[in-house]
């Protein structure tokens, strides 16, 4: 018999119905449940779990339904993205550059059988299909003043480094 323990997770406040499952192995699920939308997403050992970007998921319950949508930097979870896709959204382009965030969503697609839910490698938009247009482009990118530092936290000596990109290029898509 497997025994869990089961956390509330709450990183920012007002972030709900979020929680962080270990099995006796030590091994983490990020399981999200309310009402009859339930997901649980297996992190990937030493693996990011999501904190700001958990605050999207009432906007997203509540303006996503039926939306083509762009999500930029997904992650290894692909939170935004799978979250969009629960709630109704039609389809879900998930992007990332990094290759390890690429092959974990992958799996994580691909183990919970969740359709409509691409993931692509690119760098932002820079490999899109420039004629392929989105309903919604969410985004929750590296935003800390940084200069050097880990490639899912530098957003450059300000922070705005790739918020300024996404707005600059938002347009076209």
């Amino acid at each position: 018999m497997f025994k869990y323990k089961l956390e509330k997770y709450i990183p920012i406040e007002k972030v709900e119905d979020f929680y962080i499952l270990e099995d006796t192995n030590c091994k983490k699920y990020l399981l999200y449940t309310k009402g009859n939308i339930n997901y649980c997403l297996d992190i990937k050992e030493n693996g990011y779990i999501p904190k700001s970007g958990l605050m999207f998921a009432e906007i997203i319950e509540k303006n996503i339904k039926d939306k083509n949508v762009l999500d930029l930097g997904t992650g290894q979870l692909g939170i935004l993205a799978i979250h969009s896709r629960m709630y109704g959204a039609n389809n879900v382009d998930a992007v990332d550059i990094d290759d390890e965030c690429i092959i974990w969503l992958n799996k994580i697609v691909t183990d919970n059988c969740i359709e409509k839910v691409n993931v692509l490698k690119s760098d932002f938009f820079d490999n899109l299909d420039c004629k392929k247009k989105y309903d919604v482009i969410l985004s929750n990118p590296p935003q800390m003043p940084m200069i050097s530092g880990k490639m899912h936290d530098s957003g450059g000596v300000d922070g705005r480094k790739y918020i300024n990109l996404i707005l600059k290029k938002a347009d076209n898509f």
